[in-house]
């Protein structure tokens, strides 16, 4: 151990080089923090599902809970999930003339929860968009969260929305 004396300050005495930690340390500690944070993801779903159970689906204003969650985008894909777990029908439900997919489509959802959502409700990828009149395809064009792979995959499922165009 090193001391210095500064002016008017006592004595000071520090390491010369700090701790080190094991690797056994540091994995155990890692392992420890892991296992906290699984326990609260755990606690968090656990109370999700509570939540959803028995519930209406519906916000106060009318919105379906699925179109809400969707808005939002990939973030809350695992809240659609759960919704669409209880209740598959919600997939279905237009409402103010959008369908869930419309709504993962401008909240920017995965490619994932589109076809989640297609194979519920195949009929979707023919609607228009009320407010824009644009099928799903074209608001993934429009869109600055999904790719060219999106927009093509989503066109590939039905070409004929193509020669529909005005």
């Amino acid at each position: 151990m090193a001391t210095s004396r500064i002016a008017g300050i006592e004595e000071v005495r520090c390491e010369e080089s700090p701790p080190r930690w094991s690797s056994r340390t540091t994995e155990e500690r890692l392992a420890k923090r892991c296992e906290e944070l699984q326990s609260v993801v755990a606690e968090a779903e656990s109370n999700l599902n509570l939540f959803l159970e028995g519930r209406s689906f519906t916000l106060d204003s009318g919105k379906p809970l699925l179109h809400a969650a969707l808005e939002f985008g990939s973030d809350v894909d695992g809240i659609a999930k759960r919704i669409l777990l209880l209740d598959p029908s919600a997939s279905s439900r237009v409402h103010d003339g959008t369908c869930p997919l419309h709504a993962a489509i401008s909240g920017g959802c995965n490619m994932q929860m589109a076809q989640d959502l297609l194979s519920l409700f195949p009929d979707s990828l023919t609607l228009r968009e009320s407010a824009s009149s644009l099928y799903p395809f074209q608001l993934a064009a429009r869109s600055k969260k999904a790719s060219l792979d999106h927009v093509f995959a989503l066109v590939r499922r039905q070409p004929s929305l193509v020669d529909k165009l005005e």
